[in-house]
């Protein structure tokens, strides 16, 4: 398959890249039961290796794309408007940290829940489970419960010699992103993108399959 010429601007011809990359059809195959590391996995299904996007940075991610000709399987997180997370994004890193503590702090509560009735002997005159109420300090410790959300017009400190104008608004926390995996074909846009979408992250749950690159509305031309 031939590829479209590249930009100029190779970074943003990189977002572009990947930003039209989409799975055709969804995989089901359990990424956890595959063999490999967090950034390529073997698939005993299939036989393919599996190429997780989201462990990559956007440089490294579009280099693998166009090494394969989009002749790949794919795994990665993806933002609500459809595009690929990346793990130089710093929400979606942030949003995956979030979601390992989480379910390291769950299985903490979950310990100490499984053997409060094996450990009654712990329990005080008072009426206290020792032994529970260790694990939940530090269930709370790893994971500790966030303050409630300030809301409101923030101002800004202008730094000296400069002046602040317009207002900044309270943007509130995003959900974190699904993950999409499978394989499909790619096709490098000719022009450069100038504007960045922003947008909500969906929730996170991983998605496989065959990446499909939508093309351009010059290359469809």
């Amino acid at each position: 398959m031939q590829l479209l010429p590249m930009t100029r601007n190779a970074a943003t011809n990189d977002a572009v890249l990947l930003s039209r990359t989409r799975v055709a059809s969804p995989c089901r195959a359990d990424w956890d039961a595959m063999v490999g590391d967090e950034r390529s996995r073997f698939c005993g299904s299939c036989r393919k290796n599996v190429y997780n996007l989201s462990a990559m940075t956007t440089v490294e991610a579009a280099a693998l794309i166009r090494e394969k000709e989009g002749k790949l399987c794919v795994r990665y997180f993806e933002r609500a408007d459809g595009t690929v997370l990346t793990q130089d994004c710093p929400v979606g890193l942030a949003a995956v940290r979030r979601r390992m503590a989480r379910v390291f702090a769950a299985g903490i509560v979950g310990f100490a829940a499984l053997f409060s009735a094996a450990t009654q002997w712990w329990i005080t005159d008072t009426g206290e489970n020792l032994f529970a109420n260790r694990l939940r300090y530090w269930a709370e410790k790893i994971h500790p419960t966030p303050e409630p959300a300030v809301a409101g017009k923030m101002r800004i400190t202008p730094e000296p010699g400069m002046r602040a104008t317009g207002g900044a608004t309270y943007v509130p926390k995003l959900p974190e992103p699904e993950a999409i995996m499978g394989e499909a074909p790619i096709y490098e846009p000719e022009t450069p993108v100038k504007t960045v979408r922003v947008g909500r992250m969906g929730r996170m749950a991983p998605i496989m399959g065959a990446p499909r690159i939508a093309p351009s509305d010059k290359s469809e031309r």
